[in-house]
């Protein structure tokens, strides 16, 4: 499931002159990964940071299987206030 408003914040970071910092996902199949790499654009448009993937036995959820971390950082006078 796409959480709302991640794709815009990221997009959000590159039109106020700010910049975004590559992912670091957690996952608890390694295998998958090169699914993730297939969907990542969905979720972050635009040129694909590098990123960072580590394996892990479980996440905060029994049912999940991916968690990703991405920073955002806006800049300039008319960046929006979050």
């Amino acid at each position: 499931m796409k959480q709302a408003g991640v794709p815009d914040a990221m997009e959000s970071a590159r039109g106020f002159g700010g910049h975004r910092s590559g992912p670091t996902v957690y996952v608890t199949d390694i295998s998958k990964l090169l699914d993730h790499a297939r969907v990542k654009p969905e979720y972050i448009p635009g040129e694909q940071p590098a990123l960072t993937a580590i394996g892990m036995a479980s996440l905060a959820l029994p049912a999940m299987m991916i968690e990703v971390d991405a920073t955002a950082v806006l800049s300039g006078p008319s960046a929006p206030v979050l």
